[in-house]
């Protein structure tokens, strides 16, 4: 499993509230989960997604990664997962791993019907 540095900066915040930190990031490691490194043309990137869907910055980079084809996305956010407005995003629902047992995607007809 693939997450980006903010991502994973925002997971380990409570193991660092109760002094696990490192062990936390140990555990992580240990599990497989990779931090994809950023590239140049990210902090462009993700202002413009900023800007054109509304989502928070942290958001924005999980959905980088899915519009780079770094990686699918697994997310119980209905809004995350419509791409708030990003046609390209949309367009690309191949990416996509909701569960149809999630009634707010179910409702963003993001899962139970054809993409």
């Amino acid at each position: 499993m693939l997450v980006h540095p903010l991502t994973l900066a925002e997971v380990l915040v409570g193991g660092v509230r109760v002094g696990r930190g490192q062990a936390m990031r140990d555990d992580l490691d240990a599990a497989g989960i990779r931090v994809v490194a950023p590239d140049a043309g990210e902090p462009l990137r993700l202002a413009e997604l900023r800007v054109s869907t509304g989502l928070r910055l942290p958001d924005c980079c999980v959905l980088d990664l899915v519009l780079r084809g770094v990686c699918s996305l697994a997310t119980f956010d209905a809004a995350l997962a419509a791409g708030r407005g990003n046609a390209e995003f949309r367009c690309r629902r191949d990416l996509l791993d909701c569960t149809d047992q999630d009634p707010a995607a179910r409702q963003a007809g993001l899962v139970g019907g054809s993409p």
